[in-house]
């Protein structure tokens, strides 16, 4: 059957929804006219405080729950309003927006097209470099990266804590589980000696839980208190936390959605891989994937028109005009191949 031509039929423009909480979870939630009706406990608060702390080899006092991560990216920007911030980019568009909010004197750091947007060990020397040289407050990365997949080695994000002894160093993990299980523990660990890190997380990408809005981030007991203090009282739902203890009691309830994005991911490489007219960029194997047309400068605009919508990243700082859309990894089979026409069809 053709591709519609008038309006969108496959939405393929987030970094969520293709990993989704099992049903028998959703089903194990308590819901009920007296649950909503009393406040979110305190003690599923530090409940699932401990949790997150077990599941990632880390201490409980360390950890701060907020309404997804945007509410924590706001608080420790706070931090230093007024202050100095600089973003490697590429990134999740909120680690550079919240510098504007707060009227942060703001630099961004760009990852290259040469070198496929990874982060190299040469990259590495020049952005230590960068980061002596401006001394931000805070320093903004994200690894995984979204939208390329790089990843910060824990050797360098070592170096980047040292460089920028008299900043915070956020790192935004929120794809990491995706790509490596012990990734956010590793990077944890280095709290011990560089308490300057903060490794920003949620529950809305790996986790499948956007529309719960539940992000938390692991740092030192005492800045893990900073940043505790601008939160609001029952800044997290009933349901939230439920969802996210039981989740975080089943170890294998992601396996079925991880292994559809993975069986999908591979057959999107392997056909683009025998397409020349297009360039793809995923450094690491995250649920989402950066495309773009050799010789056209809009592929968003025209899978638009194919009926699949992408987000194009053409004012995306660092991808600027370079002609990519991101393009998120369909969790079905089908869809996969509507995206895989599309793309084929394209001169």
């Amino acid at each position: 059957m053709p591709l519609s031509n008038t309006k969108p039929i496959l939405d393929l423009s987030r970094a969520d929804g293709n990993i989704l909480v099992d049903q028998k979870i959703i089903k194990s939630v308590t819901l009920s006219p007296s649950s909503l009706a009393s406040l979110p406990s305190r003690d599923k608060y530090l409940e699932l405080k401990k949790s997150i702390a077990q599941y990632y080899d880390f201490q409980p006092d360390g950890v701060v729950i907020g309404n997804g991560s945007d509410e924590l990216i706001d608080s420790i920007a706070r931090e230093v309003d007024g202050g100095t911030s600089l973003t490697l980019v590429p990134t999740f568009e909120r680690l550079f927006e919240v510098s504007e909010k707060f009227g942060h004197k703001h630099e961004l750091f760009s990852l290259r097209l040469s070198d496929e947007f990874r982060y190299t060990d040469t990259f590495h020397e020049d952005f230590i470099l960068k980061v002596k040289e401006f001394s931000p407050d805070i320093v903004w990365l994200c690894s995984p990266n979204n939208p390329t997949g790089s990843v910060i080695s824990v050797g360098q994000l070592s170096d980047i804590a040292r460089a920028a002894k008299n900043g915070l160093v956020v790192i935004d993990v929120a794809f990491a589980d995706i790509v490596d299980g012990s990734l956010v523990s590793q990077y944890a660990a280095l709290i011990a000696s560089h308490e300057n890190i903060i490794i920003l997380n949620s529950f809305s990408k790996s986790w499948g839980m956007s529309g719960l809005r539940l992000g938390f981030i692991l740092a030192s007991k005492h800045k893990a208190n900073l940043i505790a203090r601008h939160s609001v009282v029952f800044n997290v739902n009933s349901v939230a936390l439920e969802v996210a203890l039981l989740c975080l009691e089943d170890d294998g309830y992601k396996t079925e959605s991880f292994s559809n994005i993975e069986k999908n991911r591979k057959k999107i490489l392997s056909n683009i891989g025998k397409l020349d007219k297009y360039q793809v960029i995923m450094n690491e194997p995250l649920n989402i994937v950066c495309i773009r047309h050799k010789t056209k400068q809009n592929l968003h605009e025209n899978l638009l028109e194919l009926g699949i919508k992408t987000k194009s990243l053409n004012k995306m700082p660092g991808m600027e005009n370079k002609g990519f859309c991101r393009v998120l990894v369909p969790a079905t089979d089908s869809d996969t191949d509507k995206l895989l026409r599309a793309l084929e069809s394209i001169s």
